[in-house]
């Protein structure tokens, strides 16, 4: 067995030593004898086995290295990679199907030149570099470069080599990896970070400036609130000192006043009960006059001392039963005879000072009765209206009405739409309404239309009660007076 592991010996050769054997061995025998003669044919057949072992390892050995180069072409010429053999002086003595594909060339053309003519100008120091190293070391290389447009126009292609020396340092082998959208990839990020960090310039500037002109605006709003503040002591002193005025004013009005006009009403009374006779029929209608006028005044003097009270007055809140009261008002008002039909529905409940409250309903229920009694059927009406905050109510009537180019001014003091001979009153009851709303922070405002009549609304906030859901949605309907 151990002349069978050593190197297979040819046919020749065998023949050869036999002969060479056989002719020694009659040369010093002599004619061979036959067991001679059988040892040495059975030597023959041994190495014939021997030979034919060696035949079949042969086969076996070559058909094993034709299946292995065939599978290295494949994997070499179809690699995803390109594989080029380079002189240690950088032509290029053999390539694969990537790498001329990479160099844009048929592989053909593309032996025996120069890969330096395919490196860019600016990166040709470079590459030679990379040579010199692997045809001076045994390990491995990298490098990065550009290669030259292939035609003019073209984006320029990035690879990354990797390159190796055989053991006789007279050829080297290269890898080369199309790394192009990488380095476009890389590229786009830098110009991109570029970008990122001008904007974040820009807006660092634009918030500096914003910094400096909110500091400044600040500092002018500081000045400004500084100066509001003297301003509005200086007018609170001034209102303290007008309100102080209208007091003294008002206490002038109730005392000073008061006297001298219930002396003409009684002298002008005394004239009438005792110098009837003694008058005409025009001395007694001025006198009459003066008489009716006197009360007038009386009356008036009245609502602008309510007038200047109501600003000064503290609320009293409380929930109110604002159908009950619409009910007592309205009770009030019809024992003087009155013939008009009033409605009133379930109204829900407020909350506000009473005692104010009664004083809105009865001015504007008044005033509705008043500026309604000349039609043939006249007709009250109240209601309400629910909101999410705040309860909207209204006194609606079918009287005489009013143009809606003079709704703004009704609401004024002594601001009157009608003669005082056809319709009594001061022209204070309604500014009264809406300084007593107001103050109750809802607000009033009116509808109409001449000869149609007209409602006037008010508005309050919801009571608590109602809030938490307790019955008065404004459903059902009063009796009628």
């Amino acid at each position: 067995m151990d002349k069978i592991k050593q190197p297979p010996e040819s046919a020749s050769q065998l023949r050869r030593r036999a002969e060479a054997s056989l002719h020694g061995a009659q040369t010093e025998r002599g004619p061979l004898g036959a067991h001679e003669a059988q040892r040495l044919l059975h030597e023959l057949e041994v190495h014939q086995i021997e030979l034919e072992l060696q035949n079949c390892e042969l086969r076996q050995a070559r058909e094993e290295t034709e299946e292995a180069l065939e599978q290295y072409t494949e994997l070499y010429e179809f690699a995803p990679v390109g594989y080029l053999t380079l002189s240690p002086d950088g032509i290029i003595r053999a390539s694969n199907l990537a790498g001329a594909a990479l160099l844009q060339m048929e592989r053909s053309r593309l032996l025996g030149l120069s890969f330096l003519s395919f490196v860019a100008p600016q990166e040709r120091p470079a590459f030679r570099g990379f040579l010199g190293r692997v045809r001076a070391g045994s390990a491995r290389e990298e490098l990065e470069l550009g290669l030259a447009p292939f035609k003019v126009g073209d984006i320029p292609l990035y690879a990354r080599i990797g390159g190796v020396s055989d053991a006789t340092r007279s050829k080297c082998r290269i890898a080369i990896i199309d790394i192009s959208k990488r380095k476009q990839a890389e590229e786009e990020l830098r110009r991109n970070h570029e970008h990122l960090e001008w904007l974040v310039g820009e807006r660092t500037r634009s918030l500096q400036t914003e910094i400096a002109e909110r500091r400044r605006a600040e500092l002018a709003v500081k000045e400004l609130n500084a100066t509001l503040e003297l301003h509005v002591v200086e007018r609170t002193s001034e209102l303290q000192s007008t309100i102080r005025d209208l007091q003294t004013f008002s206490y002038s009005i109730s005392h000073d006043l008061r006297t001298p006009l219930r002396s003409i009403n009684s002298f002008a009374s005394v004239l009438l009960e005792d110098f009837s006779a003694e008058l005409n029929d025009e001395g007694k209608r001025l006198v009459s006059a003066i008489v009716q006028r006197t009360v007038t005044m009386g009356a008036l003097i009245d609502d602008l001392l309510s007038f200047s009270r109501i600003s000064r007055q503290l609320l009293k809140l409380q929930p109110i039963d604002m159908t009950e009261l619409a009910r007592e008002v309205i009770a009030m008002l019809s024992l003087n005879g009155n013939r008009v039909a009033f409605k009133v529905p379930q109204l829900p409940a407020a909350r506000g000072d009473r005692s104010m409250i009664t004083q809105v309903l009865e001015n504007l229920v008044a005033n509705a009765v008043k500026f309604s009694r000349k039609v043939e059927q006249p007709r009250v009406e109240l209601g309400s209206v629910a909101g999410e905050r705040e309860n909207v109510y209204f006194v609606k009537d079918n009287g005489i009405g009013f143009d809606m180019k003079y709704v703004d001014a009704i609401f004024g003091v002594f601001q009157r739409l009608h003669s005082s001979d056809d319709f009594e009153g001061t022209g204070v009851g309604l500014a009264i309404v809406e300084q007593i709303i107001t103050k109750h922070g809802g607000k009033v405002w009116a509808e109409g239309s001449p000869g149609e009549g007209a409602t006037f609304y008010f508005s309050l906030p919801k009571s608590e009660a109602q809030e938490l859901g307790t019955p008065g949605d404004g459903s059902g309907q009063g009796g009628a007076a």
